[in-house]
């Protein structure tokens, strides 16, 4: 029975994953001048994925169930204020923005500050939970 075995693949962490290959490509060079906080699974704080800040810090307002925010899915390119269902303030549908993730990330951590007379509260993120936020929303 001298066949070739095939080989054992050892499952890993997907967040420990993604930090050891951010570490390879910045150590070589690779990667330079790219984002990779696109790449980040998990808050070097908290712990916490995109999901669960989603899940803590969004889903009150924008669970898919609920008319108090616009549903997030397909938001990213989305023009702003243009779901048909939604009843959105008129300084969001005269915006002109487009939902990319330098807005959606702006938005997070200053709604006003990007749109002067937006519906919607401060969450109280740092700018690696609302990268992490808007990893999770590219994915929906």
């Amino acid at each position: 029975m001298g066949g070739v075995q095939s080989p054992r693949f050892v499952c890993c962490r997907p967040a420990a994953l993604v930090a050891t290959l951010a570490a390879v490509l910045a150590a070589t060079g690779c990667g330079d001048g790219e984002d990779l906080s696109k790449l980040r699974m998990t808050h070097s704080e908290s712990g916490l994925t995109g999901s669960e800040y989603f899940a803590q810090k969004c889903a009150q307002c924008h669970a898919a169930n609920l008319t108090i925010g616009p549903s997030l899915n397909n938001v990213y390119g989305r023009k702003a204020g243009s779901l048909s269902n939604f009843k959105y303030t008129d300084a969001i549908k005269q915006s002109d923005i487009s939902w990319t993730r330098e807005n959606l990330i702006q938005l997070m951590l200053d709604p006003q500050d990007l749109v002067e007379g937006i519906n919607m509260i401060e969450s109280n993120l740092d700018e690696e939970g609302a990268e992490l936020i808007v990893n999770y929303l590219e994915r929906l």
